[in-house]
């Protein structure tokens, strides 16, 4: 891998790549986690770096094939946004946070900061795909089983897996999709140290419609090694 990554994707990804594209690396590399070095400084782009790769043509066929793919990436998720959201002008993240707004719950109210806090506290990994399965969002958990970056946020979820594993997501959510089934769990030895559950759940309007998908995470090993009782 490292012959590869030194020869093939390195060269290829100093063709195309820009200072912009390291910055957004490097925001995410922290979750993901490094070997063999210790953390990097935080590093950024400066403003001349940035301007110098703005005035400077891309030429290289390389470059024009991954800007044209590109090009009909963002394409497609922009027609699938108007699609599935016909109603939104602007993306969620763009609309501004009233932290002192109520939301209905149905079993009572919570406001944002509330809400993110509670997420930021619950003991399991979540994540939810959308009804056209992209991923539009998960909870920030100070140790997350399976890391999450920001550039994740409406990539198919396909591309979220190893190719190996795709064939199983695909099956699980077309399952779902055509009301087959509404949840698929699965357990296993993660790296010979920790105990993960892990759930597919269905998540429906009343009337039955799919709107995508929750994935639960938890790391059931301590719960595992509870013995007796322990009532006070």
């Amino acid at each position: 891998m490292i012959v590869k990554e030194e020869d093939i994707m390195l060269p290829m990804l100093a063709e195309v790549a820009t200072p912009a594209d390291w910055a957004r690396v490097r925001e995410d590399e922290d979750a993901i986690g490094y070997t063999l070095i210790s953390t990097p400084i935080n590093w950024q782009p400066t403003k001349q770096e940035l301007a110098d790769a703005a005035a400077k043509p891309t030429n290289s066929a390389l470059g024009q094939q991954f800007n044209e793919i590109a090009k009909q990436l963002a394409a497609t998720d922009a027609q699938v946004n108007q699609i599935t959201q016909p109603n939104h002008q602007e993306s969620a993240a763009n609309l501004p946070v009233d932290l002192q707004a109520r939301i209905d719950l149905a079993t009572g109210q919570l406001g944002p900061e509330e809400l993110i806090a509670i997420f930021k506290l619950l003991p399991v990994d979540l994540t939810f795909v959308d009804a056209v399965d992209q991923v539009r969002w998960y909870s920030d958990i100070p140790d997350r089983i399976f890391p999450r970056t920001k550039s994740v946020i409406g990539r198919s979820v396909y591309n979220c897996h190893p190719p190996k594993a795709q064939p199983k997501v695909k099956k699980i959510l077309t399952s779902f999709h055509e009301g087959i089934s509404d949840r698929e769990e699965f357990w296993f030895n993660l790296h010979g140290e920790r105990f993960i559950h892990l759930q597919y759940i269905a998540v429906r309007r009343e009337d039955g419609t799919y709107l995508g998908c929750l994935e639960v995470g938890q790391d059931a090993t301590y719960l595992r090694s509870l013995k007796d009782e322990k009532r006070r």
